[in-house]
């Protein structure tokens, strides 16, 4: 009679952490009323709904701002470089969100 041997491998399920560099919080704008505040709707499905509800209650609320609407086109990517120096440009502050 033969004995076969079966060889275990373990292994670790623990990920090791890189290094990231802190960075400092965005400044914040110290009131909404005037301001112009993006909206970015990350595209899940649904969101545009809620993200629109958002921007009509900024416009509604806050007495001279100015709500502007953004799609992301494609929900898995990261926003296009070109959208978001557009809304550098255009906004004080900005919503990102997915509703839903």
């Amino acid at each position: 009679m033969t004995t076969a041997q079966t060889k275990l491998v373990i292994l670790n399920p623990e990920g090791k952490a890189r290094a990231v560099k802190q960075t400092e919080l965005a400044r914040r704008i110290d009131r909404i009323e005037g301001k112009t505040i993006g909206v970015i709707d990350d595209g899940l499905s649904g969101s545009d709904y809620f993200m629109k509800g958002i921007q009509g209650l900024i416009e509604k609320t806050y007495p001279g701002s100015k709500a502007i609407y953004y799609p992301k086109p494609i929900l898995s990517r990261p926003s296009p470089k070109e959208m978001l120096e557009q809304v550098a440009n255009q906004c004080d502050a900005v919503i990102v969100g997915i509703g839903g």
